[in-house]
């Protein structure tokens, strides 16, 4: 049996061009604040500075993890233990894309987490995974609720 292919990996990248820490999770793609990685000042996470990532949650998933302390949901359906990671969003463009693609029939209330990275524990790996473009953060253990800074309610572009 063929074990499955792993996603190609890149650095996490330590100081993004045109970053806007201000950036509005919701807002439209393309706009020049969903381009960017917004870095988050006076924060470190081991040695890369620490930012901002986005993770598309179901709203039931995130009540759950305030009870326990931690976000264990890898995506739609899939654990962290299942799947060996927690799939994240680079920026809101990239998030935008994920709810198309795979949020597209879901009727149930959606979250956007943004996370510090530097609260982390867990390694976060930008991966290129099978089939794709472009590199997506991957976070290699659960997310503590005190990594999220913000929780919004997802709206899908117009």
């Amino acid at each position: 049996m063929t074990e499955p292919a792993r996603p190609r990996t890149q650095p996490f990248p330590a100081t993004p061009p045109g970053t806007d820490p201000g950036a509005d999770p919701g807002a439209p793609s393309g706009t020049p604040a969903a381009q960017a990685l917004p870095e988050t000042p006076g924060r470190t996470g081991g040695d890369r500075t620490s930012r901002t990532i986005l993770h598309l949650a179901l709203a039931t998933d995130w009540h759950k993890a305030l009870a326990h302390g931690e976000y264990r949901v890898s995506t739609i359906g899939r654990t962290l233990d299942q799947e060996g990671f927690i799939h994240a969003s680079a920026d809101t463009a990239q998030l935008h894309g994920v709810a198309a693609r795979y949020y597209a029939d879901i009727a149930e209330p959606l979250l956007v987490l943004t996370i510090d990275t530097g609260l982390l524990p867990a390694p976060v790996r930008l991966e290129v995974p099978d089939g794709a473009a472009e590199a997506f953060p991957h976070i290699y253990g659960p997310i503590p609720i005190t990594a999220v800074i913000r929780t919004d309610p997802y709206r899908r572009p117009a």
